[in-house]
């Protein structure tokens, strides 16, 4: 991509003069100090040659100019962490997890407005600073909002916002959000921001130990589903109906049956799947069963398909060893979340 620059690029804006290293950028930047917008104070400590500034904490702006009129507003206004990226695609929910062992992702939410006269590229190269360690922007299919990068060219008149995706070690401490703008020419004004990780949202995904009737609602946009464990039950046996024939239901020898009473309602506005019993198992002692079938048809759980607004409310069987006492449902939600209720307490 060939980008003509008539003249410098600059950055606007209240920052302290601070030390950043970015892989693969050492060049000796001079930048000339433009008018502050209005309502910023220009810092007193910088200097023409000035081209790296800390703007603080999320919310505030930083204006990059390029070329005769190009004006870019750059404000990263929210982050949060994750430990999962989760998405819909035609109703099945799917997950991904960072490839680095014990990282979270770090999703910071940048909003990008054209103030000026001319189209303006957004700075390329952004980075987050941890700890003394730099970690590039990643990407990922499970991201179901724009991706920061994907912007390019942003037009006179309009803005838009997008996430830049880090993969990072969740330690609690502060860290820099670095946003740089590149050309041919070498003019490289860099932008920073502070983050605290000990201060934003965490979404973990830990659905372990749950208690009877503790629901989770998972899902990904407008496609969720609310999951809950209503009830469980031991016996050596049941009947069940066939046709005009009662029928009776009973384990193998030193073996009970545990039946748990499932309940699942999509609360979303699209048809999402619920997990079915395939998915399901059960920690009795040191055994793990698989779900079996409970043959009272008009009584069983079936996962699945569901339209918004409807209930799946059912029974799942598990025949385990008689000198089991306590008990874990597990059901898997993707392929690397899972949800586990613990019984009884």
């Amino acid at each position: 991509m060939t980008r003509r620059i008539t003249r410098r690029k600059a950055l606007v804006a209240t920052g302290t003069m601070v030390a950043v290293g970015l892989a693969g950028c050492s060049k000796s930047v001079s930048t000339p100090e433009p008018d502050p917008e209005p309502n910023q104070q220009s810092n007193p400590t910088s200097t023409p040659n000035d081209a790296t500034r800390n703007f603080g904490g999320l919310g505030n702006t930083a204006v990059f100019t390029s070329g005769e009129s190009g004006r870019l507003r750059i404000t990263p206004t929210s982050a949060r962490m994750q430990d999962a990226l989760v998405w819909a695609t035609s109703g099945r929910l799917s997950s991904t997890v960072p490839q680095t062992s014990g990282h979270t992702y770090l999703l910071v939410t940048v909003n990008v407005e054209n103030t000026g006269g001319e189209a303006v590229y957004v700075p390329t190269t952004a980075a987050f600073l941890l700890n003394g360690n730099q970690y590039d922007i990643t990407y990922s299919s499970g991201l179901n909002q724009q991706s920061y990068n994907g912007f390019q060219e942003v037009q006179p008149g309009s803005s838009r916002t997008g996430v830049a995706l880090f993969s990072v070690p969740p330690k609690q401490m502060e860290g820099q959000f670095v946003l740089q703008s590149t050309s041919a020419y070498g003019d490289d004004p860099t932008a920073i921001w502070n983050i605290n990780l000990g201060e934003i949202e965490h979404e973990t995904f830990d659905y372990s130990d749950l208690g009877l009737e503790s629901g989770i609602q998972f899902g990904a946009g407008n496609s969720l589903y609310r999951l809950s464990l209503q009830d469980w039950t031991t016996n050596n046996g049941y009947t069940y109906t066939t046709g005009d024939f009662e029928q009776e239901h009973t384990p193998s020898d030193g073996n009970k049956f545990v039946i748990c009473e499932v309940y699942a309602e999509n609360v979303g506005e699209n048809p999402v799947r619920i997990p079915g019993t395939y998915s399901m198992s059960l920690i009795a002692g040191n055994s793990q069963v698989d779900a079996g079938i409970y043959r009272a048809e008009n009584e069983r759980y079936q996962g699945g398909e569901i339209a918004p607004g409807i209930v799946r409310q059912g029974k799942i069987l598990f025949e385990v060893p008689s000198s089991a006492s306590e008990y874990t449902f597990r059901t898997s939600l993707t392929g690397n979340i899972t949800a586990s209720w613990s019984f009884p307490k």
